[in-house]
């Protein structure tokens, strides 16, 4: 068939993404299957296309494919540099309170530098630290430690949680677990950054979703990116929580 090629603005991708759903929904193809492509797409524009989707009804048209790469730079002197905006991903205001405390949950992936920054500058009353249990491949266990041993030393290793790294189900549902435990009443300032893997970010969507668009969803982006996988494993259909 034809190809169809739509520019989004990475930093500002509402317009574009909105122009995609609007064809899509138009088609009105409500027995055909929508297949996207997550694996070099960033977490910031996964949980907008996210939200569209759910938007548009057409959650249970989606088939969501992840590609793992074979490995990672070894020593990460290209995976990014420095730590550049901060801010509240567009649609995932979630709920805040001037009087109240502040949490922060970040979920670890291998850019320590920009998950420091997002600590330090937001300087939230309490944070967490969730890492990826198990990892992808058992020879990156211990790469999660090493690339954030800052922000481990200055928060403690008893503020760290595991968390499913290749199951938004699961992912979905400790969220709900951890998070009603730390504020069952959902009256703190409750921040969440997705600087973990893909299929943590699929399922911190449906947690948002499904708590009623409870916590904010921030996002530290890096200053300046370069290509730091290498090789092609394993394709696979992650699997799609249910909405509420």
């Amino acid at each position: 068939g034809e190809v169809e090629e739509i520019t989004v603005n990475p930093l500002n991708p509402i317009l574009g993404i909105t122009k995609i759903f609007k064809k899509i929904s138009n088609m009105n193809l409500k027995s055909c299957k929508i297949s996207m492509d997550i694996s070099v797409m960033s977490k910031f524009l996964l949980l907008i296309m996210l939200r569209s989707i759910a938007e548009y009804n057409l959650m249970n048209n989606l088939k969501i494919f992840y590609t793992t790469p074979l490995d990672y730079e070894i020593d990460f002197s290209k995976l990014a540099y420095g730590a550049g905006k901060i801010d509240v991903i567009p649609t995932f205001e979630g709920q805040h309170n001037p009087r109240s405390e502040s949490t922060l949950l970040i979920l670890l992936g291998y850019e320590g530098d920009r998950s420091f920054s997002l600590f330090e500058k937001l300087e939230p009353d309490d944070c967490y630290l969730g890492y990826p249990s198990p990892s992808y491949n058992t020879k990156w266990k211990k790469r999660i430690f090493k690339f954030n041993k800052e922000i481990i030393a200055a928060v403690g290793k008893d503020k760290m949680i595991p968390l499913a790294s290749k199951n938004p189900n699961q992912t979905m549902k400790q969220l709900e677990k951890i998070i009603n435990k730390l504020d069952p009443k959902h009256q703190k300032n409750f921040m969440i950054s997705p600087m973990g893997t893909k299929p943590q970010t699929v399922g911190l969507f449906f947690y948002y979703w499904n708590s009623g668009f409870y916590p904010t969803i921030m996002y530290s982006h890096p200053k300046s990116h370069d290509e730091y996988s290498k090789g092609i494993q394993d394709t696979y259909l992650i699997p799609i929580p249910k909405l509420l």
